[in-house]
């Protein structure tokens, strides 16, 4: 089994799908929020297929309601809006009577730049080949999730990290893998925590992330591993904000996204 796997969705007719959740993608208490994110995406996507080839995701705003657990989910992807440029989706997942998750999804076409500014520029870290895979022990549930990544540990410092990341094992990169990969590198806020047991215990639980795709063409290999870029903005009253950049091998910039999440102790 492999990333497509676990996205993939049976169609039922008038923006309705149904998919599967199991452990694989655990973190802690439940699913992965990038995972949950990915589902969502590929469910908007395939609703615009049907009557758009014009336009790519650029904009995901998802927010996140309730817990998941083991089963079958329900998704309903409606087309609020299709003009010439932008085409607006909005998407809930269900499971049982509650809702999980919703995400709004614009989709846009590409057009010739106004005025072309990049407003980014990538750290400058070790090639993927010069940085040894990371096996850095977590503990508990985490496990089920890194087995489904690929990770190097490329920058530390405090307020930001990141390194190279892919899907384990490889699959075709598109917006919906983009999606995942954003919302799937450990918080930023440990850089913050000198002692490493106590680094290690810290997580958030995603409340809301909005994800900017940058380009509508990713031109990646299945291997490629990408650049992924954490930063810490505030943490306080138990709420914490993170910026992230995704970056190609080759420094283009794929994406951006900023999240607001829970911050609590393991061991508590």
């Amino acid at each position: 089994m492999d990333f497509r796997d676990d996205t993939r969705l049976v169609a039922l007719g008038d923006g309705r799908f149904s998919a599967t959740l199991d452990d694989r993608w655990w973190i802690v208490v439940g699913p992965n929020g990038g995972l949950l994110a990915a589902l969502l995406l590929r469910a908007a996507v395939a609703v615009v297929a049907e009557v758009r080839g014009d336009v790519t995701p650029r904009i995901q705003t998802t927010q996140y309601l309730a817990t998941a657990v083991e089963g079958e989910i329900d998704l309903h992807a409606v087309i609020e809006r299709s003009g010439r440029r932008i085409v607006l989706v909005a998407v809930d997942v269900r499971q049982g009577d509650r809702v999980l998750c919703r995400s709004r999804v614009t989709f846009g076409t590409a057009e010739p730049p106004v005025v072309a500014v990049v407003d980014h520029t990538p750290p400058e870290v070790g090639a993927p080949a010069d940085t040894p895979l990371d096996y850095r022990p977590v503990g508990g549930n985490d496990v089920n999730i890194r087995a489904r990544l690929q990770r190097r540990f490329a920058l530390e410092r405090p307020g930001c990290w990141g390194g190279w990341l892919r899907m384990e094992p490889p699959v075709p990169y598109d917006h919906v893998v983009v999606a995942s990969l954003m919302d799937n590198w450990p918080p930023s806020l440990r850089t913050h925590v000198d002692d490493p047991a106590r680094a290690n215990r810290l997580h958030t639980t995603t409340i809301e992330l909005t994800t900017y795709f940058r380009t509508a063409t990713l031109d990646l290999a299945d291997d490629d591993e990408c650049l992924i870029v954490l930063r810490s903005g505030t943490s306080a009253e138990g709420y914490h904000q993170e910026d992230a950049e995704l970056w190609s091998p080759d420094g283009r910039l794929l994406a951006t996204s900023r999240q607001l999440a829970l911050v609590f102790d393991h061991e508590h």
